[in-house]
């Protein structure tokens, strides 16, 4: 069985948050994805959650996503 699937609009998370993201597959969008890379993102993994560091996530991006359950903003 596959593990739910969260994506980072973001490079990188610091150690001790994928400590606690272990039983998730975690897909990087990059430092500065735009409104079309995060739709493509989604529709191709379809997250369970979305944690945004930089940038925002619009109606768009969550109806390409239909198992997202949450969007957090990190920092």
């Amino acid at each position: 069985m596959s593990r739910p699937r969260l994506i980072v609009t973001g490079a990188d998370l610091a150690q001790p948050a994928l400590d606690l993201l272990t039983d998730f597959e975690i897909v990087y969008a990059g430092k500065t994805p735009t409104e079309d890379d995060m739709v493509a993102l989604c529709a191709t993994h379809d997250p369970v959650a979305i944690i945004v560091r930089y940038g925002a996530v619009g109606a768009r991006v969550m109806d390409a996503a239909p198992s997202l359950r949450v969007i957090s903003k990190h920092g």
